[in-house]
């Protein structure tokens, strides 16, 4: 997602690592959550309302503040979920993938939460890992961590 903080070129570099250590081997796609699987404009909205309060830290420290209360977190993630649960399910029929990758704090409970419904409705199917890559220097927002991923990567 291009809001900020370096999730996109987290993800880039990640792409480019493992394109070059398996040139022929791997098909990989960076999509943008809250562009194409978010949908409603006020999701879509989110990467462009980042810069803006990134520039505004009084806004900035408060939204992240509301991140560390858990009924903020699970409003929010409830949010998210209503929109784009479906579509995520819909992108994963598309893609196939083998394992999902999320640099961003915002987009590890409803793509986790699918991840597992689809496994309970055929657990034939074959079940894809999850893995965070935790893209913060400092002190990390608690959206990061899920006891629920597969692998969690941190910096530090």
């Amino acid at each position: 997602s291009d809001t900020g903080g370096g999730h996109r070129a987290s993800a880039e570099a990640l792409q480019n690592a493992l394109l070059e250590r398996h040139p022929q081997g791997l098909e990989i796609h960076i999509v943008d959550f809250f562009v194409k699987v978010a949908g409603p404009s006020f999701l879509n909205a989110l990467p462009r309302t980042y810069s803006k309060l990134a520039k505004r830290p009084f806004l900035w420290r408060l939204v992240w503040l509301g991140g560390l209360f858990w009924p903020t977190r699970v409003a929010f993630d409830s949010l998210i979920d209503a929109f784009a649960a479906r579509n995520f399910d819909a992108l994963l029929d598309e893609l196939q993938p083998h394992l999902v990758v999320s640099v961003h704090p915002l987009t590890q409970t409803v793509p986790l939460r699918v991840l597992h419904e689809r496994q309970l409705r055929d657990p034939a199917r074959r079940a894809v890992p999850f893995c965070t890559v935790v893209t913060d220097l400092g002190s990390a927002a608690p959206g990061w961590f899920s006891s629920k991923a597969d692998l969690t990567v941190v910096p530090s």
